[in-house]
């Protein structure tokens, strides 16, 4: 008996320490080995911080001299280097001593390589990414990089890699971030290459998106008039970032006939969300009350924990710059020094065409390209796929592009997508920021964007010399009129790109007469622009910020501040009054008729308060979806896109009677009338239980969620009650909105303030991990401290002291 027991309990234990120290899978997700997670000297308790003030010293040979560091009560880093390799080289330690899962998961997201660590739930990403060459061409690109920077320019991607690989040298298994130990993998060395794969998945974020596909099967089934009329290129009512052209002695772009349409039988890839997008303006000092001009940006990003954004003083004897970058990005990208600052919005230009390819063998090896034969440049690459076998996925290069839709069923449809991203670089961009950081007045700054080429920002500027300017910056192709909306049925001279248009006649504004600049994503210039573009604009937040700052004088920081959180919308000063003009209340019952008069006493601001927006924002959705039902009939086949919300509320304003207000299923046919009648019953039906409640508004309906980026929910700050909305300045969606709020008041030294939603570090365990939120939420800032030395005590006491030095 005693055997026995022994020989079942040495089983029992036996099997605890095996599964202790192996992987689990719980309903799909691959859970760490407990028994290390949870160890007492190498687990998770070990990721706690005391958060304690305390003053270190390290030893690094790749140091040239002393560098001192002061990390203030926010966790955000102030370096004082001796030269800027020096401040680079920190910059990298002391990112990755915060942000290291992250840049991790970031680079490994864009090159396809995250089903080695989530397993198959990850699949589809890798594939995507894989297939549209990230990797492939962020080689090609950081070559081209080391080719053409200059000196010890060209070595600052090392410096910061050195950095960031001293920290993880310096990590014990106890050290490990977190999410290594929850995830169960190790730090892999950082490289220039990380940083490139960084970039290129912001590129992504920013100028990923295009409907080519979509649009191509629409024009195909509804024909060219049809197209045209539910898909106008121009709103009549949108307020570009430059309304009037700069530039003279242009030929204007001739116009492309309409492709040859056909249908194609592709899963469109996953698109950015819609919500990426951002605010940014400067005002003169003719309208402040300091008379210095006063620069803002809020960026609209996906927001996370950790944030997007880390922040960050660097200060040498060439530069003292304060801001935020990207983890795995050295510099900062948004930010001021002594003499300016700037900010960045994105470019909703069309960047990316799509071309049949003509296979002219049936092995799929060889292609036609304006009449030659080129052969095609195939891998079979391998996904590694934590938890099972290996896949092998072919990739299909070609001298415009990757092939990304691959139908064995149909190889006559396959597509080669040519991407900005893409192309050879021709200047060192990340140099771009560098120059920023150190520019000291407006020529500096056309300078520094003169080297910029992807993805396209509109750089906003404001110096000390009360100068204000804003350019839309970037490599952005010649097109004649009309081109690159749809899939080309071939390749050939007419349909590709005629170079880019000249840095000289980008869009660019300065020292306007309104005295203001700003951008909100909307189109870029007037309709007298004489090259073409294309691309998806916003139709409501540069309208309302061009008409507040044309309103606006003597204006101090407190004044940008509301401006950033402001919530009104100009959807529910278009949409509203119709709505209401056609709505027949007879019959309603009280809860509609109250419903009514809350949206007749409202102001169009989404203020988390009130009920009003919700009410409106559940009709105007409703309408929307019950005018395009025949377009969801075809959707069922095959992937199309729908009119815009604008043309959709012009559509009820100007034509009532169109045939798109007629419901198919319906023996009658209805007008607009007719269907916001109807859209209202639906919105009733679906709201009635919240009306009820007592604690009903829109800061419940329509919550922020801040998710960590493994999106397990006990590392998230989901449903945080706040203001705004996607088509207001304060442009909040879901897990989308503000990512860092800055306001900088120029003077003989500047003056600034910022937000982000989350903490500079992305350890759970630590006090700086989400302390940013609460402030953000509220709409509150923070006073950025801007040191002018190392000597500078304005932070009293609460501050460490990281000593780093040559070994």
């Amino acid at each position: 008996m005693r055997l026995l027991k022994f020989i079942v309990l040495s089983a029992l234990s036996l099997a605890l320490v095996y599964a202790l120290n192996s992987s689990l899978t719980l309903k799909g997700n691959a859970l760490p080995p407990l028994g290390k997670f949870f160890a007492p000297f190498t687990g998770f308790w070990n990721n706690i911080e005391s958060g304690d003030t305390e003053e270190l010293n390290f030893n690094f040979e790749e140091l040239t001299g002393e560098v001192k560091v002061l990390v203030d009560d926010r966790g955000v880093p102030h370096i004082f280097a001796e030269n800027i390799p020096d401040a680079l080289f920190v910059q990298g330690y002391l990112t990755a001593k915060d942000r290291l899962w992250q840049m991790e998961i970031t680079h490994r997201s864009a090159s396809g390589r995250l089903s080695e660590i989530f397993g198959e739930r990850a699949l589809k990403s890798d594939i995507k990414n894989r297939r549209i060459g990230n990797k492939h061409y962020a080689v090609n690109r950081l070559k081209t990089w080391s080719e053409l920077a200059k000196g010890e320019e060209g070595l600052y991607l090392d410096h910061y890699a050195q950095g960031v690989n001293s920290y993880i040298e310096s990590l014990s298994p106890a050290d490990l971030p977190l999410e290594y130990k929850l995830f169960g993998h190790e730090p892999e060395r950082f490289s220039p290459l990380h940083s490139t794969l960084i970039v290129t998945k912001m590129a992504q974020r920013l100028c990923g998106r295009e409907e080519d596909l979509e649009k191509t099967n629409l024009l195909a089934l509804l024909g060219e008039d049809e197209f045209n009329f539910l898909f106008p290129e121009h709103n009549p009512q949108q307020s570009p970032i430059v309304a009037d052209s700069n530039q003279v002695n242009t030929p204007i772009a001739s116009e492309m006939e309409m492709v040859r349409a056909e249908t194609y039988p592709f899963e469109p890839m996953e698109k950015p969300n819609p919500s990426n997008g951002s605010n940014n303006w400067a005002v003169s000092g003719e309208k402040t009350q300091s008379g210095f001009p006063i620069l803002c940006n809020d960026p609209h990003l996906g927001m996370s924990l950790p944030s997007i954004w880390h922040e960050v003083q660097i200060h040498t004897p060439d530069m003292n710059v304060y801001g935020v970058t990207i983890p795995g990005i050295p510099g900062v990208i948004i930010g001021f020094n002594e003499d300016i600052a700037w900010g960045v919005t994105n470019v909703a230009h069309d960047v990316t065409d799509f071309y049949k390819i003509k296979w002219t063998d049936s092995a799929r090896t060889k292609y036609d390209f304006l009449g030659q034969e080129k052969d095609a440049e195939i891998i079979f690459d391998t996904i590694l796929v934590k938890g099972q076998e290996a896949v092998i996925e072919k990739l299909i290069f070609t001298e415009l592009g990757p092939v990304v839709y691959q139908e064995e069923d149909h190889p006559e449809k396959d597509l080669i997508m040519r991407w900005i991203v893409n192309e050879t670089p021709e200047d060192f961009e990340i140099g771009t920021f560098l120059e920023l950081n150190k520019a000291k007045n407006y020529k500096d700054y056309r300078k520094a964007l003169n080297h910029y080429s992807t993805p396209a920002q509109n750089f906003v500027f404001a110096d000390n010399a009360g100068d204000i300017a804003i350019t839309v910056t970037g490599k952005l192709p010649k097109k004649e009129k009309g081109q690159g909306r749809f899939i080309y049925p071939e390749i050939s001279e007419d349909n590709l790109w005629k170079g880019y248009i000249p840095f000289d006649s980008l869009p660019h504004a300065y020292n306007p007469a309104t005295n203001f600049v700003g951008s909100a994503n909307q189109r870029s210039t007037g309709v007298n622009y004489p090259y073409y573009y294309n691309g998806r604009f916003d139709h409501y937040r540069g309208r309302i910020l061009n008409r507040k700052l044309s309103q606006m004088e003597n204006i101090d920081a407190e004044d940008m501040m509301a401006l950033q959180n402001d919530t009104e919308s100009l959807l529910a000063e278009d949409a509203l009054p119709v709505l209401l003009e056609y709505i027949n209340t007879d019959g309603f019952n009280s809860t509609e008729k109250q419903m009514i008069k809350l949206l007749n006493e409202w102001n169009g601001r989404f203020d988390k308060e009130l009920q009003a927006p919700v009410i409106f924002k559940t009709w105007i959705y409703n309408c929307y979806e019950l005018i395009w039902d025949e377009l969801d009939v075809l959707a069922e086949k095959n992937a199309i896109s729908k009119p815009n919300m604008w043309r959709s509320i012009e559509l009820m304003k100007e034509m009532p009677d169109n045939k798109y207000f007629d419901i198919k299923e319906t023996p009658v046919k209805e007008t607009a009338g007719d269907i916001i009648q109807m859209a209202f019953e639906q919105s009733f039906d679906q709201l009635k239980e919240e009306l009820s409640q007592a604690d009903f508004n829109w800061g419940k309906h329509w919550s922020a969620d801040v998710k960590h980026l493994s999106n397990l929910p006990a590392f998230s700050h989901n449903g945080l009650e706040t203001g705004g909305f996607m088509f207001a300045l304060n442009a909040i969606r879901g897990n989308h909105g503000p990512s860092w709020r800055m306001i900088v008041e120029l003077g003989k030294y500047p003056k600034a303030y910022g937000v982000y939603p989350g903490g500079q570090s992305g350890n759970i365990g630590s006090k700086a991990y989400d302390s940013n939120l609460e402030a953000w939420t509220n709409g509150e800032y923070f006073e950025l401290k801007f040191l002018k030395d190392a000597k500078d005590n304005s932070f009293g006491s609460d501050y460490s002291i990281l000593n780093f030095k040559k070994s």
